[in-house]
């Protein structure tokens, strides 16, 4: 053997840096180790990864409120207009000149003689 040369029958047999014959070393579990670069990526792509998983998640429930509110405010834009039209049949019907003379001989009034009526230039 020359230097670190070890021929490829014996290099399976032995380490090949230190040259000990793997059949008399104590065999050591599967043992992985994680560099400190590889955990801080690791880290962030799972930081990432949860990040987007939440936005989604919070963009979904937004958009449910969304729905939600609108269509309480479509409710409430109906209620409201069904209120207006019914106010709006009440001041034409308080206007009209049927219930204005009802009202008036419910009073007790009667019609203006022509020499009480003044008309305005």
């Amino acid at each position: 053997m020359v230097g670190n040369f070890i021929p490829s029958e014996i290099q399976r047999k032995r380490n090949i840096r230190t040259g000990i014959k793997l059949e008399n070393c104590k065999a050591r579990g599967n043992r992985f180790y994680f560099s400190n670069r590889q955990i801080i990526v690791t880290a962030l792509l799972l930081l990432i990864f949860m990040g987007s998983g939440i936005g989604y998640v919070w963009s979904n429930y937004e958009g449910t409120q969304i729905g939600f509110d609108l269509s309480r405010l479509q409710q409430e834009e109906r209620t409201i207009k069904e209120v207006n039209r019914k106010l709006k049949v009440e001041l034409a019907t308080l206007k009209s000149t049927e219930y204005l003379e009802k009202a008036a001989k419910a009073l007790g009034l009667k019609e203006a003689s022509p020499d009480q009526i003044v008309f305005i230039p």
